[in-house]
């Protein structure tokens, strides 16, 4: 039977797809990974050699189903904003086991401490020290003690 061959303005991921979904390829190439590589020699035969741009675009495509057909996960769905579901707390299961809570120091409770373990001798860290928080935990600090007096 013929293999699909790849049309004059068909782009490689509209072709791997018609390819790796044909039943001829199915019947002669059972193994997804024979599959896809004929599929790519194919689409590679039929491409535009003259763009540089889209030969490496279509090459980033072959790659991609290498990784899928290796990877045995058999059909992959493309996870997209129109496809995406957050389950809802009933849809979870209760097997009764007990939840584990960490409680962890904020960084007020971490400076307090230093100044209990040093005593007469802490200086607050300068910029620069090792010691000292980034920037970023400095604001979530002052949001958090913000927060608590509110």
């Amino acid at each position: 039977m013929p293999l699909p061959k790849r049309e004059k303005n068909e782009q490689a991921r509209e072709f791997m797809g018609r390819c790796m979904a044909s039943n001829v390829m199915k019947e002669e190439y059972p193994d997804q990974k024979q599959r896809v590589a004929v599929c790519t020699s194919q689409s590679r035969s039929e491409a535009n050699k003259s763009n540089l741009g889209q030969m490496v675009q279509e090459e980033l495509v072959y790659a991609e189903y290498l990784s899928d057909a290796e990877c045995g996960c058999g059909e992959v769905e493309e996870l997209t904003e129109s496809n995406f579901v957050v389950p809802n707390e009933e849809d979870y299961e209760d097997f009764g086991e007990d939840v584990e809570e960490i409680d962890f120091a904020s960084l007020w409770e971490n400076i307090r401490k230093k100044k209990e373990r040093e005593g007469k001798n802490y200086k607050p860290a300068k910029k620069g020290d090792k010691d000292r928080p980034k920037k970023d935990a400095w604001d979530r600090a002052k949001a958090d003690s913000v927060d608590l007096l509110v």
